[in-house]
């Protein structure tokens, strides 16, 4: 899943009221051996670990923690 397809998740939770107060979402990602940069960090693979930390920036920066209890998203 990249992040346009985990950005449009959130988005529908939140629009049907599905995330509990402190809901947090995150998303893995593999890091590996230097070896394995070229394809994990450099390649194909890695423009997609891209656009899934700048989602993940865009998240936090549209939905930060609030004294209400909104969640911040990671």
């Amino acid at each position: 899943m990249g992040g346009e397809d985990w950005r449009m998740w959130i988005a529908a939770l939140l629009e049907e009221g599905l995330l509990a107060p402190g809901a947090r979402t995150l998303a893995y990602t593999y890091i590996g051996p230097e070896v394995t940069w070229p394809i994990y960090r450099d390649g194909t693979i890695g423009r997609a670990k891209q656009d899934l930390e700048q989602t993940a920036r865009a998240l936090d920066a549209h939905y930060p923690q609030s004294s209400a209890g909104t969640p911040g998203y990671r």
